[in-house]
């Protein structure tokens, strides 16, 4: 409510995801008089009941005279909270790949996808590599999320300004190894006799590298790294 308290009753329709919507948030944005579209979960207080099994295609409606609750059955369940929106549906302008007859989405997901279709894929392209792991520290979470928009920033503004098109994963393994050669840390010394026989590329940086397999090998190209045999 901090956030939308200047755009409040100038008849702007925030789009988020799920992890904000409520019924009891949506009445107090309509009693400011402001609509909102949003995805929403089942569990949430004072959502309706809706039918736990559905067929594919299937759409079922729940209102109360301000605001419309929408259960769709695509690929996976799809439940939409809306105060902006008609029970309707609408068509898509694509075929349906079962029944070949073009495809029919409720009237609020069409504009949901519109609306949100940008921070969706950024959900989705940052869920596939990111970095951040279970932690009881809450800022660590949001340090790597961060960490994790910044280098899918980056990722944007390279194929924006540059030729050359590379897949995100190979981007953000690109970025690594260049800030690690521009960055390294000095090797801690453990103690002990010093290895002997160490070849000078010991010393540097080392990363895997695809080997192409060999008629004598077949398809095993598993070696040993030189690196490791020869240092703790």
């Amino acid at each position: 409510m901090t956030l939308l308290a200047p755009q409040l009753g100038k008849g702007h329709v925030p789009y988020v995801d799920n992890w904000y919507s409520s019924p009891m948030l949506f009445q107090h944005l309509l009693h400011q008089g402001t609509g909102a579209c949003r995805t929403v979960r089942l569990n949430r207080r004072g959502m309706p009941t809706f039918p736990k099994k559905m067929k594919r295609g299937e759409v079922t409606f729940r209102e109360n005279g301000t605001q419309l609750a929408v259960k769709w059955q695509d690929k996976r369940d799809v439940n939409f909270l809306t105060t902006v929106h008609p029970s309707a549906m609408a068509q898509s302008g694509r075929l349906d790949h079962f029944t070949g007859e073009p495809k029919v989405k409720p009237a609020c997901d069409l504009d949901y996808n519109k609306k949100m279709g940008a921070v969706d894929r950024v959900d989705m392209i940052t869920s596939f590599v990111d970095c951040a792991r279970k932690s009881t520290k809450w800022y660590k979470k949001l340090f790597f999320h961060l960490l994790d928009t910044a280098v899918l920033n980056a990722y944007t503004v390279h194929r924006k300004l540059s030729e050359e098109r590379m897949l995100y994963k190979d981007f953000r393994l690109k970025l690594v190894k260049e800030l690690i050669q521009e960055h390294p840390l000095p090797r801690r010394s453990t103690g002990g006799r010093p290895c002997v026989n160490t070849p000078l590329r010991l010393t540097g940086r080392h990363f895997p590298c695809f080997l192409p397999p060999t008629e004598a090998q077949g398809q095993s190209t598993r070696r040993h790294c030189r690196v490791c045999l020869y240092t703790t």
